[in-house]
C-alpha cells in the first residue's frame, strides 16, 4: 500500500507528532491527505489504541492489518525509491525476566530497503480491549531498521500489539504511518 501526503516535517515536529495526544496517527495521516488508509478495526475509535483518547470497544475483534508499507521516490538526486514496512508482531508470552511468572511482550519493527534519516517507533500492548502498556518513542538514525518493545506482567486474556512509526527520508520527506495492529491472540494463564 503506497501513501504520500506531500508534506515535510522537521525532527522536532516528528517528536511532537509521536507524543501526547498527537499519537492518533491514523487520524493525523488521514487529515493530512493520505486517503485510502482503511481503519484496521472498525469497532474501535478512529484514533486507535495509541491515541490518548482511546475508547475500548464492546468486544475484541481481530484487525485486518498487521503490516503497512510505504514507498517514496527521492525528489533530489540520486532519484532512488525507498520502501519501508511497519510490522506489529503477535504478542509474545515469555517466562522469567522482570516479572514473577513471566510476562507478555509487544514488538513493533520497521524495515526499509535503503538508509533513511530517522525512524521513530512506538508500540502499545492491548489486553481485553484496554491498553496495559505503552512504550516511549524510540528513534533510530541513519539506518534502515527500527523497532520498539513494551511488556506487562502475564495474565490470561486476549492481546493485541499496536504500532506506529514516523520516517524521515534522505530528501527530508516525512511519512507518519497509520496504526498497525496484530491479530488478536488469546494467552492462557
Amino acid at each position: 500500500m503506497s501513501q504520500e501526503h506531500g508534506r515535510k516535517r522537521s525532527g522536532r515536529r516528528t517528536a511532537r507528532l509521536l507524543t501526547g495526544a498527537a499519537l492518533a496517527l491514523a487520524t493525523t495521516v488521514g487529515a493530512a491527505g493520505a486517503a485510502g488508509a482503511a481503519a484496521p478495526n472498525a469497532d474501535r475509535s478512529a484514533a486507535g489504541y495509541l491515541s490518548a483518547s482511546h475508547a475500548a470497544p464492546a468486544t475484541v475483534v481481530s484487525p485486518a492489518v498487521a503490516t503497512t508499507s510505504f514507498t517514496h521516490t527521492s525528489t533530489t538526486a540520486p532519484y532512488y525509491t525507498i520502501t519501508c514496512t511497519l510490522t506489529a508482531s503477535d504478542p509474545l508470552r515469555y517466562y522469567g525476566g522482570a516479572y514473577p511468572g513471566g510476562g507478555v511482550e509487544a514488538i513493533g519493527s520497521v524495515q526499509c530497503n535503503n538508509l533513511v534519516n530517522t525512524i521513530a517507533v512506538q508500540v502499545a500492548l492491548v489486553k481485553n480491549s484496554s491498553v496495559v502498556a505503552r512504550s516511549t518513542v524510540r528513534y533510530s538514525y541513519s539506518t534502515n531498521l527500527g523497532g520498539q518493545t513494551t511488556d506487562t506482567p502475564h495474565g490470561a486474556g486476549t492481546y493485541i500489539t499496536a504500532a506506529v512509526t514516523g520516517i524521515t527520508f534522505p530528501d527530508g520527506y516525512y511519512w507518519a504511518s497509520p496504526e498497525v495492529d496484530s491479530p488478536s491472540l488469546y494467552i492462557a494463564s
